[in-house]
């Protein structure tokens, strides 16, 4: 039975404990200790917090619409002992489970299962691995410009300043448009 839980408390900016009657200590002057309590890690938290959890643990890694790997990987990671008894429970939102279900059917099409209600871990994995490379692509454009801004300012750190252009039309008259990677990298360059 779990004996209260563990937060990251904001207020005092610090993992604390609290029983149920409202009670609450900073976790190091706790008389519980992690492994005995429920532990709530929220996204933000779920990098770098190394808690000493129980053996036989059981994890609900919930996910948003979004999720990337780094970030499903962050937090199922929390469960040190994945392969030693804890276990991880995937909670996926109505919005998410219609976003993985194409993963499901793609698999069922290779495989004599018609069960298309049946999400798997693999079908997480493959709309996860999905979403990460769609927020890669999405950035390139970005990091091209950064990596000419840099490149160019390195060489000559007089242009490390620049006109600030406050105006709408300066920041938002550029058309979107789909190109080559390679094109919008000469184009940046030719910028600075």
């Amino acid at each position: 039975k779990l004996k209260g839980v563990v937060f990251f408390d904001d207020c005092t900016n610090a993992w604390s404990f609290r029983i149920h009657t409202g009670r609450i200590w900073l976790l190091d002057d706790s008389p519980v200790r992690e492994k005995d309590a429920f532990v709530y890690f929220d996204e933000s938290r779920c990098r770098g917090a190394d808690m000493k959890l129980a053996g036989d643990a059981a994890a609900a890694l919930s996910l948003g619409p979004g999720m990337c790997k780094d970030k499903l990987m962050q937090a199922a990671l929390r469960m040190r002992q994945l392969d030693r008894g804890q276990s991880l429970n995937l909670m996926l939102p109505p919005e998410v489970v219609t976003r993985v279900k194409p993963f499901a059917e793609i698999s069922l099409s290779s495989s004599k299962s018609d069960n298309a209600n049946n999400l798997t871990p693999k079908n997480v994995l493959e709309w996860v691995l999905q979403n990460t490379v769609l927020a890669t692509t999405s950035g390139l454009p970005e990091w091209a410009s950064q990596g000419s801004y840099f490149c160019t300012t390195k060489r000559n750190p007089k242009l490390r300043l620049l006109d600030e252009k406050l105006a709408l039309s300066n920041l938002y008259q550029a058309p979107c448009t789909d190109d080559a990677v390679q094109h919008v990298v000469i184009r940046t360059q030719n910028w600075f």
